[in-house]
C-alpha cells in the first residue's frame, strides 16, 4: 500500500509540474503576441505620425510662402492630429517597455531575450535557435585592422523623458522621434 501511495503522489507531482510547464508556456506565447501587437501598433503610429508632420510642413510653408495668410483652420487641424497621434505613439511606448520588463525570458521567442545558459565544461554550447546562437558573436566590421581593438559595444540604456517636449524616449534612440533634440 505505501509503494502504491508513493506512485500516486509521484504521478501527482509529476502532473503539477506539467499543468505549470504548460502554463508558462502559454505566459511566454501570450507575452510575445502581445509585444509583437504592440510593435505593429508602434510602426503603423510612427507613419501616421511621419504623414502627419509632413502635412503640417505642407501647411506652414503654404502660409510662409502667402506671407503669413493661410488657412487656420487646416492648420489647427494639422497641429492636432499631429499631437494626438503623438500621444498614442507615446502610450503604445509606454505599453510596450511595460510589456517586454514584465515578460518572461525564453529561448526562441521574438521579441524576448534569450535565457542564460550554462554549457558543461568541455562540451561546445548548443543553441536550437539560430536567432540566438551562443557564443561569441562574429565581428563584420572591415574598417578595424587585425590586432586592433574594436570599440567596447553600447550598453542598452533605460527609456527616458525628452527635456525639451517631455516625450518618452526608447533607450535604443539618440534623438527624440518627436522634437529631434539628442537626449
Amino acid at each position: 500500500m505505501d509503494l502504491l501511495q508513493r506512485a500516486a503522489d509521484m504521478m501527482d507531482r509529476a502532473q503539477d509540474r506539467m499543468a505549470q510547464a504548460g502554463n508558462e508556456a502559454a505566459r511566454i506565447v501570450l507575452s510575445a503576441a502581445q509585444i509583437k501587437a504592440l510593435e505593429i501598433r508602434q510602426a503603423d503610429l510612427h507613419e501616421q505620425l511621419e504623414r502627419a508632420t509632413t502635412d503640417l510642413g505642407r501647411v506652414a510653408f503654404q502660409r510662409w510662402k502667402g506671407g503669413g495668410l493661410g488657412n487656420d483652420a487646416e492648420l489647427v487641424a494639422a497641429c492636432t492630429r499631429v499631437d494626438q497621434i503623438n500621444a498614442a505613439y507615446q502610450q503604445v511606448l509606454r505599453d510596450l517597455l511595460s510589456a517586454r520588463a514584465a515578460a518572461p525570458v525564453a529561448i526562441g521567442v521574438p521579441g524576448l531575450p534569450p535565457a542564460p545558459r550554462y554549457p558543461n565544461a568541455g562540451v561546445p554550447p548548443f543553441s536550437p535557435d539560430p536567432l540566438y546562437p551562443v557564443g561569441p558573436v562574429p565581428s563584420f566590421d572591415t574598417a578595424s585592422t587585425p590586432g586592433q581593438p574594436l570599440p567596447p559595444p553600447r550598453l542598452p540604456r533605460a527609456a527616458s523623458e525628452c527635456p525639451e517636449c517631455y516625450t518618452m524616449v526608447p533607450g535604443d534612440v539618440d534623438y527624440c522621434p518627436s522634437c529631434g533634440m539628442r537626449v
